[in-house]
């Protein structure tokens, strides 16, 4: 019985040395899987510090270039407000000049549209005053051109009438008595003159 118990037991020794350094042997594995493990956590946080340090210093770079854009948006915003500021008070100045200019024109041209009315009104009268003369001294024409009509025929007539019956008496004729006839005929026709 002791002979088989001691194979036994060698078996079971081994079977325990085997499962010892299988044991062992997946120690060693688990081991290294850990240490391969915590290399790659190692590197992992390594590489998450790495990014975390960029990541700062580009938020360091795009908050000092937000800064800067704000500060040249204000810079701008300052000059764009001036330069507004200065255009509109232009703008305003040269509408007043403007308005100025507008308005000294417009009291010029009441002032010769008045003195224009005016001269009008002065030549209208001055014509209407020539106008007036002319009228009398047409009728002052009229009346001397019939009067020189009447001083013309009687000058006329006094010439011919006497002439006339110096001829006639000459001749032998008396025509006196009807010469006043025919005076009267004439005078009758309305073909004579003047009348006496």
């Amino acid at each position: 019985m002791e002979e088989t118990d001691m194979p036994t037991l060698r078996q079971m020794v081994l079977e325990n040395s085997r499962r010892i350094n299988i044991n062992e042997m997946q120690i060693k594995e688990m081991r290294m899987k850990n240490t391969e493990q915590s290399q790659k956590d190692r590197e992992r946080e390594e590489r998450w510090e790495e990014s975390r340090r960029k990541h700062d210093l580009d938020m360091e770079e795009i908050w000092a270039l937000q800064k800067a854009f704000q500060r040249q948006m204000i810079e701008s915003s300052a000059r764009n407000d001036l330069a507004l500021k200065k255009s509109r008070e232009e703008f305003d100045k040269r509408m007043l000049e403007s308005q100025e200019r507008h308005d000294r024109d417009m009291a010029e041209i009441k002032e010769l549209h008045a003195e224009m009315n005016k001269n009008i009104r002065e030549a209208t009268d001055e014509i209407k005053s020539a106008a007036g003369e002319i009228k009398r001294a047409a009728a002052n024409v009229d009346k001397m051109v019939v009067e020189i009509r009447g001083i013309t025929g009687h000058i006329v007539e006094g010439l011919i009438s006497t002439t006339t019956e110096k001829i006639f008496q000459n001749a032998g004729l008396d025509l006196y008595n009807k010469g006043k006839d025919i005076k009267r005929k004439l005078k009758a026709k309305n073909l004579m003159s003047e009348t006496r």
